[in-house]
């Protein structure tokens, strides 16, 4: 029994390990050096715990359910689509028609409606632009339009006054002839 090959440790380590001096002794687990790398999974360890019990992952669900009343089989869907917010009944709860089963967040169509909402707006802003441009073409032809009249109606004016002048002068526009 005492043979050196079944020995699975030295003499001196035995001695040492069983002398009574050494049971004060404080046994060093871990050195100082590696309290840090410790201490950081330590930290690691409990923010995932503190995340697991309170922190949330959004999941957007879409599709249709089944209510079963005692006879009859009855589906439901959503008339929008939405993140889940809360839920107000529980499995086996009696529900009516008219109950509020479930709130939905609508924050991204409330997003797409204010999108909408502001195009609409700047849309708006447009045709009120277009329509003054408009306006004012309109104001600008009449203008031209009305300085047109005028200026044909001092040409005919100026005409009337040279033809009664070459009528009375005997230069009528019949009776012109050219002498060469």
């Amino acid at each position: 029994m005492n043979n050196p090959k079944n020995n699975l440790f030295r003499k001196e380590a035995l001695k040492r390990a069983s002398s009574p001096e050494e049971l004060d002794q404080i046994m060093q687990v871990v050195s100082p050096q590696k309290w840090l790398p410790l201490f950081t999974v330590g930290l690691l360890v409990t923010a995932g715990l503190f995340w697991s019990i309170l922190g949330r992952i959004p999941i957007t669900v879409t599709g249709t359910g089944i209510i079963v009343y005692p006879s009859k089989v009855a589906s439901f869907q959503s008339p929008i689509a939405g993140r889940l917010r809360t839920v107000n009944v529980k499995v086996g709860d009696f529900v009516r028609r008219g109950d509020v089963l479930a709130t939905l967040d609508q924050s991204e169509l409330l997003k797409q409606l204010q999108l909408v909402r502001d195009k609409l707006t700047q849309l708006q802003q447009q045709g009120r632009d277009v329509n003054s441009l408009q306006q004012r073409r309109q104001d600008v032809d009449k203008q031209a339009i009305e300085q047109q009249r005028q200026s044909l109606q001092q040409n005919l004016l100026s005409t009337k006054k040279l033809t009664s002048i070459l009528k009375k002068k005997g230069l009528d526009s019949g009776e012109t002839h050219l002498i060469s």
